[in-house]
């Protein structure tokens, strides 16, 4: 299963209330969400990131669905010390027990080195929801102490004890190699998009930096791929949103080929356009081009049935 991270927006409010169950409304949430309330949520924090704040969300994408949340938060809270972020997560139902929220929290933590929002990671367990303490233990992290909730009660009136747990930040340090590449929606800088671009020979974009900015810029779907902060790939798609989305880019660094990263990549950018019914691109006849596609489930316009015509115009 492909399991990447990508901000909330507030077009993925229907998934997001879609994935509740009375777990996430008791561990999370705290009540039942709307689909309004969730978009309200979703801007809130957006106008709070621009006011300052140091909140991040972003939805769990698993096999190009949304199927949860994880939020990164550095303000002070029950059980934290300077230098901690706390951590919170929710997954649908049909998808827990299967590693989805362990590596939601992986790529939440590669994400918080590498902006340096924080030198630990903190996941803060309500002591009577075990499966939360599981999900931290086995994304690396270990217990600190227990604190009393100064903001939640149980059924008796008492503060809610909170187990915290902490994994120390290294934004080049991960359990697997793997884990160490972080995909997240982002526009990189033109400094580092244009080397990435000069490095697999794609001179028409390098030799107009100008014109390659305009057009990351302008995508309605950027995400990259890195390790230890360094850019190791970007894909990104134009379209409507509604009706068509087409590949434009995606490009790895050559030493980082046949790792599985470009399919990555591809699953992430169209991840928020699961929706969308014409998902295109046109690349050229290099060999080992169609295999790939056709993997990631394209088919070549000659081969469709129905059949289906084509058409270019290069200027």
């Amino acid at each position: 299963m492909d399991i990447s991270l990508a901000p909330l927006r507030p077009e993925d409010a229907a998934a997001i209330a879609a994935a509740e169950d009375a777990l996430t409304v008791r561990w999370l949430s705290g009540g039942e969400s709307t689909l309004e309330g969730t978009e309200e949520y979703i801007r809130g924090l957006d106008e709070a990131a621009g006011n300052g704040a140091g909140q991040r969300a972003f939805g769990i994408w698993a096999d190009g669905r949304c199927v949860g949340t994880v939020d990164y938060d550095p303000a002070a809270l029950d059980g934290l010390e300077p230098g901690d972020v706390n951590l919170a997560f929710g997954v649908a139902p049909e998808v827990r027990g299967r590693g989805v929220a362990g590596r939601a929290v992986e790529l939440a933590c590669a994400l918080i080195a590498e902006r340096g929002v924080g030198s630990r990671a903190v996941i803060r367990a309500d002591a009577r929801n075990p499966a939360s303490a599981r999900v931290a233990q086995k994304a690396g992290f270990t217990w600190l102490r227990d604190v009393p909730s100064s903001t939640e009660t149980g059924e008796d009136g008492s503060p809610v004890i909170l187990r915290v747990f902490g994994r120390a930040l290294d934004a080049t340090a991960g359990p697997t190699a793997d884990a160490q590449v972080v995909i997240a929606a982002e526009v990189p800088s033109l400094e580092e998009a244009t080397a990435l671009y000069d490095a697999v020979g794609w001179s028409a974009y390098t030799d107009d930096p100008a014109t390659l900015e305009r057009s990351l810029a302008g995508s309605a779907h950027v995400v990259t791929a890195r390790r230890g902060g360094e850019l190791l790939g970007i894909a990104r798609v134009i379209g409507d949103g509604a009706t068509i989305t087409y590949l434009q880019d995606v490009l790895v660094r050559p030493e980082e080929h046949r790792t599985g990263l470009g399919r990555r990549l591809v699953g992430a950018v169209f991840a928020p356009f699961a929706h969308v019914r014409q998902q295109v691109l046109l690349t050229d006849a290099e060999p080992g081009q169609r295999a790939f596609y056709e993997a990631l489930g394209f088919t070549e316009v000659h081969d469709h049935d129905p059949a289906l015509r084509s058409f270019v115009r290069l200027r």
